[in-house]
């Protein structure tokens, strides 16, 4: 079975939040390397995992860009641990703590989440600008050992169910509401607003994008997502 490998490189600004509420800026070259398995060397099958490597590619960059570029940086997912962040508009990122492995790991688990299934993001390089080193990721077991399992990350009063990375939607964060009627009441909001619909949506626009798209001659394809409908909201929604 054949492959080919893409590799890009771009910017992504953080901004972490520490527990003293103090506010870090991480500046940071980030790296990936996309395989993409051909199911033969036909040259259907050729445009086919073109098709399939040109659809997870964009999924990515835009992910990244349109979403994690910017964001803010939490450690926790209770409710608590989020009061620090409510006045700010950034999209936020829930984390197990603040070291470059969660962030590189979670990123990780959550981009291959979100991609086609014949394609797989091999290794991330995290590059720190500021201090110049640089955290590489590969996936060797299929399992994220330094990650909380679903079971230790969440419980009956979470928002969403199990882990942000492992989710096929636009997520990057979890909340676990303070009591039931919190819980209850944000349940609620979800059904009534389809807010698990809009957070897989995203996906399902770039997908029908390009999944009629030739590149046998090389097409460069420009599609702009927000045409036509508000950008949407990326922050999850408080519930008081």
């Amino acid at each position: 079975m054949n492959s080919f490998v893409l590799e890009k490189t771009l910017k992504l600004r953080l901004i972490a939040l520490s527990s003293t509420q103090d506010l870090n800026i991480l500046n940071y070259d980030f790296k990936f390397t996309l395989l993409t398995v051909m199911e033969s060397e036909s040259s259907s099958d050729l445009e086919k995992a073109q098709q399939t490597q040109n659809i997870s590619y964009n999924t990515i960059i835009t992910f990244l860009t349109d979403l994690v570029d910017n964001s803010i940086i939490v450690v926790g997912n209770k409710a608590s641990d989020m009061d620090a962040i409510s006045g700010f508009t950034n999209n936020l990122i829930v984390v197990p703590d603040l070291s470059e492995l969660s962030l590189i790991a979670t990123l990780h688990s959550k981009l291959n989440a979100i991609t086609a299934e014949a394609t797989t993001v091999d290794k991330i390089t995290l590059r720190d600008v500021d201090s110049d080193l640089s955290y590489e990721y590969i996936l060797l077991d299929d399992h994220y050992d330094e990650l909380p399992s679903a079971e230790e990350w969440s419980n009956e009063l979470s928002y969403w169910p199990g882990c942000w990375w492992n989710r096929v939607d636009i997520t990057t964060s979890d909340r676990i509401a303070e009591n039931k009627k919190e819980h209850t009441k944000w349940l609620k909001i979800k059904k009534e607003h389809n807010i698990d619909e809009i957070n897989k949506q995203w996906l399902h626009s770039i997908e029908q994008a390009f999944a009629c798209t030739s590149l046998g001659e090389g097409q460069v394809i420009e599609v702009d997502f927000e045409a036509n409908e508000p950008k949407p909201a990326w922050r999850p929604v408080f519930v008081d």
